[in-house]
Order: structure tokens, then C-alpha cells, then sequence
């Protein structure tokens, strides 16, 4: 029998950009506190997410409230 491995996909900047504003967008609609304290984290003053603020990590936890709270 063969071993199975997990496939481990990292994603590029644009890809976590991307995934972090559609769980921003799905936040919102949700828990509005959470969503603006995150607006503060990874937003300048235009509300446009600062690039170099956006991780795995922080995507990760965006997601784990999106389903604590949904």
C-alpha cells in the first residue's frame, strides 16, 4: 500500500490577498465587531488592505471566526 501525503499548497500574495477580502466580506455580514476590528489590523486609513499585513496565519483565524460565528 502506498503512504499518502497531503499536498501542501502555499498560495502567492495576490491568492491570500484575494482570500482574505472574500473573509472579510463574509465576516461583515456576520459579526460586525470582528470585522471592523480586523478593518483596523490590516487596513490603512482608505480601507484597502495593506499587502504585506495579509498572512496564512491571518487567513487562517479569519476563517476559524467566520465559522465560530456563522
Amino acid at each position: 500500500m502506498c503512504p499518502m501525503f497531503m499536498e501542501v499548497v502555499e498560495m502567492n500574495q495576490e491568492q491570500l490577498v484575494r482570500s482574505i477580502e472574500q473573509q472579510l466580506d463574509n465576516l461583515q455580514s456576520i459579526n460586525q465587531m470582528s470585522f471592523d476590528y480586523w478593518l483596523t489590523e490590516l487596513c490603512d486609513e482608505n480601507d484597502e488592505l495593506i499587502a504585506e499585513k495579509c498572512s496564512e496565519q491571518v487567513l487562517s483565524q479569519l476563517e476559524q471566526e467566520v465559522y465560530d460565528y456563522d
